[in-house]
Parts: C-alpha cells; sequence; structure tokens
C-alpha cells in the first residue's frame, strides 16, 4: 500500500472513529424533555371560568422572558436537541376570538405560539370566534395554526367528525394561510379524546397530535402531551412544571398501549421507588371540581416482578364522577410540596 493509500485510510478510520465518539456522548447527555403548555378562553376577569385571565398570562410571560426562556415550535425540538433546556411551546385550543389580545402579549415578550382552530366555525365575521382575517394575521406574525378537529366533536364518539378532519379540516385551513405557512402540520385532538385506532389514521395528515395528557415531550412520540391552563391553579405550579423538565428522567414506562381500553395499567420500572409515594396526577375535574390535581393510589397501586400495576377504574370511582369513562393522567409524586411527575402523560379508557 503506498503512501497516499495509507494516509486517505488514516483519515477514514480517524473519521469513524469521531463519529463514533459523538455518537456514545450523545447517548451519555439525559435527555431533555420540553414543557408545553395549552390555554383556552381568556378574559380579564380570573374569576369568570375556565380559562386564564390576560394579567396573569402577561405575568407568566414576562418571568420567563426575564429567566431566558424561548418559544419553540415542534419542528424545532426535532431538528435542535441541544438546545432545550429553557425553551416552551404555547399551544392556544378553540380558536377565541380573545387568542387575538394573547397573541399581541406573545409578540411583546418575543413568543410565538400554535393556535387551533375549529374549521366548521371559521367565517368572515364573528363575535366568538377567529374570523378568516385574523387567522391570517396569527400566521403572517409567525404564529402557527392548526387544526382542531373539525366540529369540535369527540372522535371517538363520531365516525363522521374523524373522517371529516382527515379530509377537510387541513385543506380549509390551508386555504386561509395560504403561503404564510408552510404546512398544517399539527392537529389538536378535541377534548383530549382519542383512541390507538384514531391515532394510526390521523398520522397519515398531521405530523404532530396534540393531547392534553399532563407532562413533558420527549420530542420523539407523535403525542404531544401538554399541560392545561387554568386560572384557578396556583402560578407557581405551572412554574416549577416549567423549570422541571431538566429534572425529569421517567421512573416507570407505559407497558399498556396508550389510548387503550383496560381497567388495569402497567408500567415497567426503571428505578426504585416507594409506592406509597407515587400518586396519580390528573387535568380531569375530581368529585370537589378540581383539576390539575393527584391523588394517592393507596390499594389501587401494586408491584409484580418490576411491573407496576395501576387500578384505574378503582381509582376513578373514588375520586372522580361515576360515568367518568376516560382520563389524561400522569404518575407522579410530591418533592419539597411540589408535584415531580414520574411518568410521561397518557390517555386511558376503562370499561363501563
Amino acid at each position: 500500500m503506498n503512501l497516499r493509500k495509507r494516509h486517505l485510510l488514516f483519515r477514514l478510520i480517524i473519521g469513524v472513529l469521531l463519529l463514533a465518539l459523538c455518537h456514545l456522548l450523545s447517548l451519555a447527555q439525559p435527555k431533555t424533555y420540553v414543557p408545553v403548555l395549552c390555554y383556552h378562553g381568556f378574559s380579564d376577569d380570573y374569576k369568570s371560568g375556565r380559562g386564564e385571565s390576560y394579567e396573569r398570562f402577561e405575568t407568566l410571560l414576562k418571568f420567563l422572558s426575564e429567566n431566558g426562556y424561548e418559544s419553540c415550535f415542534p419542528e424545532d425540538v426535532v431538528s435542535n436537541t441541544k438546545l432545550l433546556e429553557k425553551k416552551v411551546i404555547f399551544t392556544f385550543d378553540d380558536g377565541s376570538k380573545s387568542h387575538v389580545r394573547a397573541a399581541q402579549i406573545l409578540d411583546k415578550y418575543g413568543f410565538k405560539g400554535i393556535f387551533f382552530v375549529i374549521p366548521d366555525r371559521i367565517r368572515e365575521t364573528d363575535e366568538r370566534f377567529l374570523t378568516r382575517g385574523e387567522i391570517q394575521l396569527l400566521a403572517e406574525h409567525g404564529h402557527l395554526i392548526g387544526a382542531h378537529g373539525f366540529q369540535h366533536k369527540s372522535m371517538v364518539d363520531s365516525v363522521l367528525e374523524l373522517k371529516a378532519s382527515q379530509e377537510s379540516s387541513k385543506k380549509i385551513l390551508r386555504t386561509i394561510v395560504g403561503e404564510r405557512q408552510h404546512t398544517i402540520s399539527n392537529f389538536a385532538f378535541p377534548f383530549g379524546y382519542y383512541n390507538n385506532q384514531i391515532v394510526k389514521q390521523l398520522r397519515h395528515e398531521f405530523k404532530y397530535l396534540h393531547t392534553v395528557n399532563p407532562g413533558y415531550w420527549d420530542g420523539k412520540s407523535i403525542l404531544i402531551p401538554r399541560m392545561l391552563i387554568d386560572s384557578h391553579t396556583n402560578m407557581e405550579f405551572y412554574i416549577d412544571y416549567i423549570r422541571g423538565n431538566t429534572k425529569f428522567n421517567p421512573t416507570a414506562s407505559l407497558v399498556t398501549e396508550d389510548g387503550t381500553t383496560s381497567d388495569i395499567v402497567k408500567f415497567a420500572l426503571n428505578s426504585e421507588i416507594s409506592l406509597d409515594k407515587i400518586e396519580l396526577f390528573s387535568v380531569s375535574r375530581d368529585t370537589s371540581g378540581q383539576i390539575n390535581v393527584s391523588h394517592p393510589l393507596g390499594n389501587n397501586l401494586s408491584l409484580r416482578e418490576n411491573i407496576l400495576e395501576v387500578n384505574i377504574k378503582n381509582h376513578l370511582r373514588r375520586y372522580y364522577s361515576p360515568d367518568r369513562r376516560v382520563i389524561s393522567y400522569a404518575l407522579v409524586s410530591r418533592e419539597d410540596g411540589a408535584i415531580k411527575f414520574l411518568t410521561c402523560g397518557h390517555l386511558q379508557w376503562v370499561t363501563q
């Protein structure tokens, strides 16, 4: 072998070794998950009902801006996984007219959001929902527009809603945003309801499917968890949630398929934890009318050969209304008074 060939072979070997080293280093680095916030309507009075006040919204944005946080979109997370420590995804459901002012507050602090609108409710003029012109303006300002079903009906209970969401929602929104937005890749489930079959059908039309399952997004799953914002939830809870993404390391991984019907849910335990510290956190209203609360699992939690088994049905009957058959949840514990997420967010249906 002549000197030139030896030199080329040496460079090739060094290149391969460097690539392997970079891969090993990336595997050794802890994965950073992304917090995702889900807003609905806004008002000047936070006591008006479900939703958020403009004042609290701006207070949070000011805090995030002053502490170096930036907004991002799902595509940013997928393409740049090294700069996620202080990233937040803002999402807004239902296409409320109040989102116009919310977007102006976002713009004030340099943040951008994803606005999920209901295609069948879009008009040229409307007192309750975003108009075509307002949607176009949001897109012009750098916000993303996503589909929130078609008529905002549960696709689990309506075959027509699923079909229209697949065939019409994206087309309608594309005609509105035009070249202002490259594509409609984000979809939010009406009421947060889905099952595994619906996910399989919608993934052919949309790249990202947004839930209301509490937790952090890993940047890989097509299902994006979102923390539901409620004006009656203490602001410190949301700040702790946003800050907690860098510390999140799942203690247990779901074994039961997400979105299926089963009264017992199983998790593979990844590290040791006392069972009496595990609670079930949910965004669904419990019998006291609260959301974003956790309840101890007690005897509804057991451990069998490193598999956690949660009796979801019995837990629902204990803390939620008798007719509830679905829940968006995560397993959590408490650390110095704050919620610590032990799992990603999931959705489970139970038998009636």
